[in-house]
């Protein structure tokens, strides 16, 4: 099964030490703190197959930032972008996370907003939103920021960390069933919490009220667990061991005493189960980032120097990525193409997104065939003997041609076509299509190959018209809309669908 497994990593971690490790593991994002040379590394390391991310702890908070500038929020998300110009300079080609806030207001989210806007309009810059302290109960008031993330290709980072459950999460207090056995201590199925806990710090599956919100609404976001691994605890327990509990290394002797006597495969195991068991269920989430690799910041949270626990990792990883898979899907032109640069420079990446260093550029006039293009990170990209290059921006998951940076062909989304060449009708009105062409030949297959030569290629999907419009939008997501015949428009206004 693929991973979604990452690392964070801090200023001061032994580089040598962390250039070793995350060629061993090969996490899927790498998330560092206050060391932008961190990245550097882990990308001559790991190359275009990670996500990045950079964080400047040492920022003020959003508030602070608000409060600074006499409520202007305008002037504080400007305050802020001069604040990560040198992080930027350095490291454009990475996501920057946004300051953290205490909590979810309309002025934080306000912030959010314009942070992604103006990253993305004055840099070509991704950031990651959505960091505060106080899980938000209500994501109806961060609309704004979740619809600019959509639209400017953010990420939105929550911050979960999983408690030691069920281990002492069981009992009248906790409102579960009394669990006093060993063998039903471990981690098997740590999801849904009791429903009173549900709010009661950054527990794992925080996300899903994100998630759930963002579905509702038809909001396409992308989630990254920003800081996560063991370290939090139920409250209803916390007296009865040490108060100031965090970290997996803190928590060892809270293990033991419970009957776990190697807590670092039981480390191991739990955050194994994590990766395929919770975050692998879910596609807005894109990857989670471990706290700690090789940090002197965070030693209570540290991996390294426990060959145990990393063994276990490294075994997993290895085996995860012999089926990981790019998140793109590259098409084929029938035959090469030839594109023409139409602006001053064109960078050459390494892979078809911008979270990677360019390569080198093309100039104004230069010429090269294509034969492989894909839709991704905002862009059509085509690709050609060097690397990958952007041809224009996709406007609402569409190419949107009159900004183009390329003069060749124009390539459509496999939705633009099937919206273009499919529609929706009841059953007797393709029988009567059917009759009314008895002279072609039709090929209807699921998921075919090439039809017969001179063949008609058909998928047909049938379903209930109470869930016509869900399956609709699954299909062919506005504004392509197939073409809908008068008697299917008919039934779909009887069941309220249209």
């Amino acid at each position: 099964m693929p991973t979604k497994f990452g690392i964070q990593l801090h200023n001061g971690s032994d580089l040598p030490t962390v250039q070793v490790w995350l060629e061993k593991l090969r996490p899927k994002a790498v998330l560092a703190v206050d060391q932008p040379e961190l990245l550097d590394i882990a990308y001559a390391t790991l190359g275009a197959t990670a996500y990045y991310l950079f964080r400047r702890d040492s920022l003020p908070l959003v508030e602070d930032y608000i409060e600074d500038e006499g409520g202007n929020i305008e002037q504080a998300v400007k305050t802020f972008m001069a604040d990560i110009e040198s992080d930027i300079v350095k490291l454009r080609w990475a996501y920057h996370l946004t300051p953290r806030a205490n909590q979810l207001t309309p002025e934080t989210a306000t912030f959010d907003a314009l942070a992604i806007e103006y990253a993305y309009d004055l840099y070509n810059l991704r950031m990651c939103a959505g960091n505060f302290i106080q899980p938000p109960t209500d994501w109806s008031n961060y609309q704004r920021a979740l619809e600019a993330a959509a639209d400017f290709h953010a990420l939105i980072g929550i911050d979960e960390r999983y408690p030691m459950f069920p281990y002492v999460g069981y009992g009248p207090n906790a409102n579960i069933p009394d669990v006093t056995s060993a063998d039903n201590r471990k981690l098997v199925n740590p999801i849904p919490y009791p429903q009173q806990f549900t709010q009661v710090g950054s527990f794992v599956g925080r996300y899903r009220s994100l998630r759930d919100y963002c579905r509702t609404n038809h909001i396409p976001v992308k989630i990254l667990i920003t800081d996560s691994g063991a370290g939090r605890v139920l409250p209803n327990w916390l007296d009865a061991f040490e108060p100031k509990l965090g970290g997996w290394q803190t928590l060892k002797s809270v293990w033991q005493r419970l009957g776990i006597r190697e807590p670092e495969k039981q480390y191991a195991k739990d955050l194994i189960w994590l990766d395929q068991s919770v975050y692998h269920q879910d596609q807005e989430v894109v990857a989670t980032c471990l706290a700690t690799l090789s940090s002197p910041q965070k030693p209570q949270a540290e991996i390294i120097q426990h060959t145990v626990l990393l063994n276990a990792l490294q075994g997993y990883m290895n085996a995860a990525h012999q089926n990981q898979s790019v998140s793109y899907a590259v098409y084929t032109l029938k035959q090469a193409e030839e594109y023409r640069v139409e602006v001053r420079r064109l960078r050459i990446r390494e892979a078809p997104n911008m979270n990677n260093k360019y390569l080198g550029a093309f100039e104004f006039g230069d010429k090269f065939e294509v034969e492989n293009y894909t839709f991704n990170d905002g862009f059509v990209w085509v690709q050609h003997r060097l690397g990958w290059s952007a041809f224009a921006p996709l406007i609402d998951g569409k190419p949107y041609y009159t900004a183009s940076y390329l003069s060749g062909t124009s390539l459509y989304t496999p939705k633009q076509l099937a919206a273009a060449n499919n529609f929706v009708g009841s059953i007797e009105e393709v029988r009567k299509f059917l009759a009314a062409h008895t002279d072609h030949i039709f090929y209807i297959a699921i998921d075919p190959d090439q039809p017969p030569e001179g063949a008609r290629q058909f998928r047909i999907t049938t379903f209930p018209a109470g869930d016509a419009r869900r399956i609709i939008n699954e299909l062919h997501p506005a504004p392509d809309d197939p073409l809908i015949t008068p008697r299917a428009r008919l039934k779909l206004r009887k069941h309220k669908q249209l």
